[in-house]
């Protein structure tokens, strides 16, 4: 396997580890960054993509639309049964994220990462966050943030995370964010608000770089995990 792969079959077997850990009040809390969804209804989902993913069924990639079906159809199935799903569908998942292009598998290790930080936040759990799958997702979600910038007339930004350095957009960099690899990435990943995100440590202006920094907008209201 590829590091995709090999990130991603951890950060499952982490989850299902965490989940079947779990009594039933636990399974049915509702976790702060998709207050829509339960950490129960966050295992349907990843799941369901991984089940969608290998039957082709992507038209509809994303849409609020499909993702409800992954839970819907999961919804009253027993947790044993649903990680059973998810353990006997990743051998093949593993494979095909060894073959896509690196961009897009980083985007599918990168949403598994966040969902698994959802669920720990609804436990009140902080772990996980010195992993090779968050430190790939990290350096996907910038990459991605970077290509959108360049689509816009700012002169490049140096982000700054730990033992990482990007320089994203074009030209040279006239500004500088500094954060943690786990407040960046789920800064990127829409799970903090402008508000957070303005307080990281900024030289040089950045109001303006926040349009294209969260590949998923703003929360309204900030989230601490």
């Amino acid at each position: 396997m590829n590091e995709f792969a090999e990130a991603y079959a951890a950060t499952r077997k982490r989850m299902s580890d965490l989940a079947r850990s779990l009594d039933h009040e636990a399974l049915n809390r509702t976790a702060p960054a998709t207050p829509e969804w339960s950490v129960k209804d966050l295992i349907a989902h990843v799941t369901g993509i991984g089940s969608d993913m290998l039957s082709g069924n992507v038209n509809e990639v994303g849409q609020p639309s499909w993702t409800e079906a992954q839970v819907r159809s999961r919804k009253e199935r027993p947790l044993d049964e649903v990680l059973r799903e998810w353990e006997e569908l990743s051998p093949k998942l593993e494979e095909l994220l060894g073959g896509l292009h690196p961009a897009m598998a980083g985007l599918t290790l990168a949403d598994l990462v966040t969902h698994e930080h959802d669920v720990r936040g609804a436990l009140g759990d902080k772990g996980a966050r010195d992993t090779d799958a968050l430190r790939i997702a990290t350096d996907t979600y910038v990459r991605t943030a970077g290509r959108s910038l360049k689509a816009t007339p700012l002169p490049a930004l140096k982000v700054q995370s730990e033992d990482q350095t990007w320089t994203i957009g074009k030209g040279e960099a006239e500004s500088t964010l500094q954060a943690g690899r786990f407040e960046l990435f789920r800064a990127i990943g829409g799970r903090r608000s402008r508000e957070q995100v303005l307080a990281f440590g900024w030289s040089g202006e950045a109001e303006p770089y926040l349009e294209t920094l969260s590949l998923f907008g703003y929360r309204d209201l900030p989230l601490e995990e």
